[in-house]
């Protein structure tokens, strides 16, 4: 599900494949979007050089290409370079919201 801004997406929800189940609980993660001219991969580059560590490694997903990274302390969050979209079959986002906010 995606949620917009003045016809700008600002968040999104995403529907968990049935496969992530068994390994992966429920949870939220924050997306901040990386600037194209930089880049995931670069970004990713300098969250090591600052002392984060790269959770998983830079990936093409429908959404652009996504880096989960984590800061010094830990705390988990991803970076998306939505110029970079692809279609890999995989992953979807769908309105299942019970709530319908």
């Amino acid at each position: 599900m995606e949620w917009r801004l003045e016809h700008e997406p600002v968040l999104y929800r995403y529907a968990m494949d049935p496969s992530y189940q068994a390994t992966v609980s429920p949870h939220w993660m924050v997306y901040f979007v990386a600037d194209p001219a930089r880049g995931t991969d670069a970004i990713a580059g300098h969250a090591l050089m600052l002392g984060g560590s790269v959770v998983t490694a830079p990936l093409d997903t429908p959404f652009g290409r996504v880096a989960v990274l984590a800061d010094p302390g830990g705390a988990v969050f991803s970076i998306v370079d939505r110029s970079r979209r692809v279609d890999t079959g995989v992953g979807r986002a769908e309105v299942d919201d019970p709530y319908d906010d």
